[in-house]
C-alpha cells in the first residue's frame, strides 16, 4: 500500500490508477498532496474502492487543482452527503473537470439535486455518469440531462462557426488570388491574345479543381466529423461495459471468495463429523464393553440361581428328613406316653394303697386311681381333689384294663 503513495512518482504522472485498492477517506493523505500540488495530472482512477467523501478533503483538492480533466469514483461508497462536498467543490468555474464518473454508489435523489444545482454554476463538465444509485425521481435527471445536451450542442455550433469563418477566409484569399490572376492576365492581354486566352483557361481549369478539392476536403472534414462523434459514443458504451465488466469481475471473486469459506466451512463440519465419527466408534466400544459386562453379569446370575435351586432343593430335602424326624419323634412320643399310661396304670391307688386289678379312673391331670375308691371319695366331698396333685377333679376318665 505505502509504494501506491510515493509522492515523488505520482506528482509527475499525467495518469493515476488506483482502481480495486481497497482505499477509504483515511488513506487519501499523500494523494490529496499530489492533486493539490500536480501540474500535469489529467486523469485519476479510484473506482473500486471504499470512499466516502464524507470529509470533503479530496472534493477540495480537485477544486484546487488546474489540470485534471478526468476523476473515476466508480463503485465507491458515496452518498447524498459525499456528493455535497463534491459538488460544493466544483460550483468554481475555473476548474477544468470534463468526465465524471459516480456510478454504483448512492448518492439517491438528494445527491442528484446537488449535481443539478452545480451544473448551472459550473461550465466546464461535458459527461457524468450517474448509473446504478438508488435515484427516484427523474426531476434531477431530467435536469442534468438537458444542461449537458444543450452544453454539447453548442459546443457543436461553435465548432461549426469556426470551421465557416476559416472555410469563408479560405475562400476570400483564393478570390484574391484569382483576381490578381485575372488582372495579371488583363495587363499581358495586349502583347500576346492567344497566351492570355491560354493562361485564362488554365486558370478557370485550375480554380474549378481547387473548388472540387475544397468541397471534397469539406465532405471528408464532414465524414471525419461524424466518425469522431461515433468514436466518443463508441468510448462512452465501452467505459460503461467496462465499469459492468469490472463489477461483474468483482462480484465474481466475491464469489470465489465465499466459495473459498464454504469450502472451508465443509472443511471443519467433514472434520467435525470425522471427530463424531470417532467419538462414537470409542463410544460403540464402550456399549459392547458394558454388553459383555451385562452378559457375563447375567450368566454369574444364572450360575447363583443355578446354586440356589440346589440349595432349595437340599433344603427340601432337609425338610422331609425334619418331617421324618418330627414323624419319628411324635411316634415316638406317642409310645413314650402309652408307656407312661400303663406305668400308671399299675401304680398304686392314692385311697387304698393297692394296685388296681379292676378299672381305674384317670384325672385330668393324670393321675390314676382305683374306680370304686374315686366313687366313694366323690360321694363324700362336694370339691373332690386329686389326692396326689390336689388339684380340682372336673372330669374323670374310666380306663379299662
Amino acid at each position: 500500500m505505502e509504494s501506491d503513495f510515493d509522492f515523488d512518482k505520482l506528482v509527475k504522472k499525467e495518469t493515476i490508477n488506483l482502481k480495486g485498492k481497497g482505499l477509504s477517506d483515511d488513506d487519501l493523505d499523500v494523494l490529496i498532496q499530489v492533486i493539490e500540488q500536480s501540474t500535469v495530472l489529467v486523469a485519476l482512477s479510484l473506482s473500486d474502492n471504499q470512499l466516502t467523501l464524507s470529509d470533503g478533503k479530496l472534493a477540495n483538492a480537485i477544486a484546487k487543482n488546474k489540470s485534471i480533466k478526468r476523476l473515476d469514483l466508480f463503485n465507491n461508497k458515496i452518498s447524498h452527503q459525499g456528493i455535497k462536498h463534491l459538488a460544493d467543490a466544483l460550483k468554481q468555474n475555473n476548474t477544468p473537470l470534463k468526465e465524471l464518473y459516480l456510478g454504483c454508489n448512492n448518492i439517491g435523489d438528494e445527491g442528484s439535486k446537488y449535481l443539478a444545482d452545480m451544473l448551472a454554476i459550473n461550465k466546464t463538465l461535458q459527461e457524468i455518469d450517474l448509473s446504478h444509485n438508488s435515484i427516484g425521481t427523474r426531476d434531477s435527471l431530467d435536469r442534468i440531462e438537458s444542461i449537458l445536451k444543450n452544453r454539447k450542442r453548442k459546443k457543436k455550433k461553435k465548432l461549426n462557426f469556426e470551421e465557416l469563418l476559416a472555410r469563408y477566409s479560405m475562400e476570400a484569399r483564393k478570390e484574391d488570388n484569382n483576381e490578381s490572376m485575372l488582372d495579371d492576365t488583363a495587363s499581358d492581354k495586349s502583347a500576346n491574345m492567344n497566351d492570355d486566352e491560354t493562361e485564362e483557361g488554365d486558370s478557370l481549369r485550375g480554380k474549378e479543381e481547387e473548388i472540387k478539392k475544397v468541397k471534397s476536403l469539406e465532405e471528408e472534414k464532414q465524414r471525419i466529423e461524424q466518425e469522431k462523434n461515433q468514436i466518443q459514443k463508441r468510448l462512452i458504451e465501452v467505459k460503461q461495459e467496462n465499469h459492468q465488466k469490472d463489477k461483474r469481475l468483482k462480484m465474481a471473486e466475491e464469489r470465489i471468495v465465499q466459495v473459498k469459506q464454504e469450502r472451508e466451512d465443509a472443511k471443519q463440519d467433514a472434520e467435525f463429523a470425522r471427530m463424531f465419527a470417532n467419538a462414537l466408534v470409542v463410544e460403540r466400544g464402550e456399549l459392547e464393553n458394558d454388553v459383555d459386562l451385562a452378559k457375563r453379569v447375567a450368566d454369574e446370575a444364572v450360575r447363583e440361581k443355578e446354586e440356589a435351586g440346589k440349595v432349595a432343593e437340599i433344603m427340601v430335602g432337609q425338610k422331609r428328613q425334619l418331617e421324618n424326624d418330627v414323624e419319628q419323634a411324635q411316634r415316638a412320643a406317642a409310645i413314650a406316653w402309652r408307656e407312661c399310661n400303663a406305668a400308671q396304670l399299675r401304680a398304686e391307688c392314692p385311697i387304698c394303697n393297692e394296685i388296681g386289678n379292676d378299672d381305674v379312673v384317670s384325672s385330668p391331670c393324670g393321675c390314676v386311681m382305683c374306680a370304686k375308691c374315686v366313687e366313694k371319695y366323690i360321694a363324700i366331698h362336694v370339691k373332690p381333689q386329686c389326692l396326689r396333685c390336689t388339684r380340682k377333679v372336673t372330669k374323670l376318665i374310666r380306663v379299662h384294663r
